[in-house]
């Protein structure tokens, strides 16, 4: 498994890149959580 990825992508001109990687991040975590349950012991 890969310790990180690299991600290339246009963000609108209004939009941040600490928000753009907060959302990135958040529905990531939301994802892995939803098909994983079991992480959500590990990582309160």
């Amino acid at each position: 498994m890969p310790e990180h990825v690299h991600v290339s992508c246009e963000l609108p001109p209004d939009m941040s890149q600490s928000k753009a990687l907060q959302l990135l991040k958040g529905g990531s975590i939301y994802l892995l959580f939803r098909h994983q349950p079991k992480f959500r012991l590990r990582y309160q």
